[in-house]
């Protein structure tokens, strides 16, 4: 009786979707692969002009290739699912066009043109699998080759794609951080003078370097009296900030400003200059906010660390021990 119910009300609502002219989409995988985020969304609904999305997929060379090319088939109809979502949730702002580039065409040749990779299958066949975004300024971003080792960031970096397409100045990030997250700013000949003296500039951390290829990131003074234009505050490793600067990051937040504040109770990153063992000891890597947050209604609880140790990698904790999780 129970089923037959669920039976009656899908087949309800498979009918009623009819009517209207509105085709139904479930999505039934675990992981809601075909749903879009609130992100993606928010970035499809903001669009102030048409994108054009051109997939590029071999599909005809594929099915010739060997078996390691012909299994991106399934990827592609995955990739090419998800784009149609795009469409969907634009309503109509996002156009896709799928295009098989054949040898010796001007769609080869556009492929080319856009820096989609091409990978040779046989003397005349090639292999292609990108995306092109196109906007109605002639703005042109492209994906040159869909890697199937990030189907689990395929949203973000086609979501990506198309809002610094349409986005015409990159948004600005302040870090203010007591490590030296930024490395040395120094211009290429303060560079070179420091290493023909020996010395090597420290290069900026990872995350900052990543954070460069999509925004423009400056550096907050720790010592800072006002902290604005910037769209985002990144506030790192804070330890032992000045009042001022503490009022400074207090105002930023009250006006609207959007922050990320980031401590740590022990930080393996700070560590002192070479001194004697007992200095060593005596050093306080932590880092709290706490004058801030409580205000904020926030709380850092003292002692606690997050983490996964499916994550962790393996360090050397202290000098001539084993590396240690």
């Amino acid at each position: 009786m129970g089923a037959g119910f669920v039976l009656v009300i899908i087949f309800s609502a498979i009918s009623i979707c009819q009517n209207i002219g509105e085709p139904l989409k479930i999505d039934i995988t675990d992981q809601g692969l075909y749903t879009l985020s609130d992100g993606t969304k928010a970035i499809l609904a903001k669009l102030n002009q048409p994108i054009r999305a051109r997939l590029y997929y071999a599909k005809t060379a594929a099915l010739k290739g060997p078996d390691q090319i012909r299994f991106f088939n399934n990827y592609y109809e995955f990739v090419r699912a998800l784009l149609e979502e795009y469409v969907t949730t634009s309503k109509g702002m996002v156009e896709l066009e799928v295009i098989d580039p054949r040898p010796f065409t001007d769609d080869e040749e556009q492929a080319l043109k856009y820096g989609l990779r091409r990978f040779p299958i046989t003397e005349e066949e090639s292999f292609f699998f990108g995306l092109v975004v196109q906007t109605q300024f002639g703005v042109e971003k492209s994906i040159p080759f869909f890697s199937p080792e990030r189907q689990n960031f395929l949203e973000y970096d086609i979501s990506y794609l198309i809002d610094t397409a349409v986005t015409r100045q990159k948004k600005k990030i302040g870090v203010l951080s007591s490590l030296s997250v930024m490395g040395d700013d120094v211009s290429g000949y303060m560079a070179q003078m420091m290493m023909r003296q020996g010395q090597q500039p420290k290069p900026a951390w990872t995350f900052v370097e990543q954070l460069r290829k999509q925004y423009e990131v400056k550096t907050v003074a720790t010592d800072v009296n006002d902290i604005n234009d910037v769209d985002i505050l990144l506030v790192i490793h804070p330890k032992n900030l000045p009042e001022k600067t503490l009022f400074a990051i207090d105002q930023y937040v009250l006006k609207g400003g959007r922050t990320i504040v980031c401590v740590d109770p022990h930080s393996f990153a700070d560590r002192p200059p070479q001194m004697q063992m007992q200095m060593q000891m005596q050093h306080d890597s932590s880092s709290d906010l706490n004058s801030l947050l409580r205000t904020w209604g926030l709380e850092m609880p003292a002692q606690t660390f997050a983490g996964d140790r499916s994550l962790a990698s393996l360090a050397a904790i202290r000098a001539n021990q084993r590396p240690e999780k």
